[in-house]
């Protein structure tokens, strides 16, 4: 899966508040904030991505891991794929990035299918153009994300600050 690493300078009060938290509480107001953010951009991706049979944008996901540090997390947004379970998430880097013109093969012993009923050895593709729909869902939605994320951890911080 192709990633996209962001780092948010100037929040060290935030980092600090953070900081004063019990570790469980951190953790979790970490893993949701990440979530809300990862959701907004997932949604903005489903909206953009080319639907034909709808399988590859159900195979969109996104995943949250917060690391055994304090203030450490992640989040996996982007396609998914378990082609042993029929996923077709693979699909997704070549509708993002597109193809050049290949050449696609039938396997040892076995024929390729071709429109009106015929069977052959290997066909000419002629590519695809990319028609993106990651990137600029990153791009659209960053300034919301970096909002909610931090709306959500003051949230946690207000609920948990300790009194005193």
């Amino acid at each position: 899966m192709s990633s996209v690493e962001v780092h948010v300078e100037g929040l060290d009060r935030l980092e600090k508040a953070l900081l004063g938290l019990p570790d469980a509480v951190c953790k979790k107001a970490l893993r949701q904030a990440v979530k809300a953010g990862a959701d907004i951009f997932l949604t903005d991706m489903r909206m953009r991505a080319r639907v034909r049979t709808g399988k590859m944008v159900h195979d969109l996901k996104a995943r949250v891991s917060v690391r055994a540090t304090k203030g450490s997390v992640s989040a996996d947004i982007g396609a998914r794929d378990d082609r042993k379970k029929g996923g077709h998430a693979y699909l997704a880097r070549f509708q993002e990035f597109g193809t050049k013109p290949h050449v696609i093969r039938a396997r040892k012993g076995k024929a390729l299918l071709v429109p009106g009923g015929g069977f052959v050895y290997q066909v000419s593709h002629p590519g695809q153009p990319a028609r993106p729909f990651i990137r600029p869902a990153f791009d659209s939605r960053k300034d919301q994300v970096v909002d909610v994320l931090g709306k959500t951890l003051g949230d946690f911080i207000e609920r948990y600050r300790p009194v005193g």
